[in-house]
């Protein structure tokens, strides 16, 4: 049976995105536990499961859909939101990132290569 800490049953960041979840900031309480156990995991097929440590930049930038799973020690550069899709298995010891350059940093290179 899965523990309060072992799911992430979050609200998504935009109604738009068809994703389940934000990895921060929940406010969900999680549904009432039921006698048999088969029926009580069964509440929590679609939700992600990230297997902890995780390692985030920012950890308000992060959406994952339904039945995603998250294996220990990932890391995750969340200058910009990071969108995981539905049914994704993400290996221990993955990064994601979605780096953002700033234009000062594009402008600099560009006037140093002429």
């Amino acid at each position: 049976m899965r523990s309060a800490t072992q799911i992430a049953t979050f609200p998504a960041l935009s109604a738009d995105i068809p994703f389940t979840c934000s990895v921060v900031q929940d406010t969900t309480p999680l549904p009432a536990p039921l006698p048999d156990t088969t029926d009580d995991d069964a509440q929590f097929d679609d939700e992600p499961w990230v297997e902890a440590p995780v390692y985030m930049d920012y950890g308000t930038q992060v959406k994952l859909g339904k039945g995603v799973f998250i294996n220990a020690y990932s890391t995750w550069i969340d200058t910009c939101i990071i969108s995981v899709g539905a049914r994704t298995l993400f290996g221990p010891h993955g990064i994601a990132s979605h780096h953002h350059l700033p234009l000062a940093a594009l402008v600099c290179r560009i006037l140093n290569k002429h």
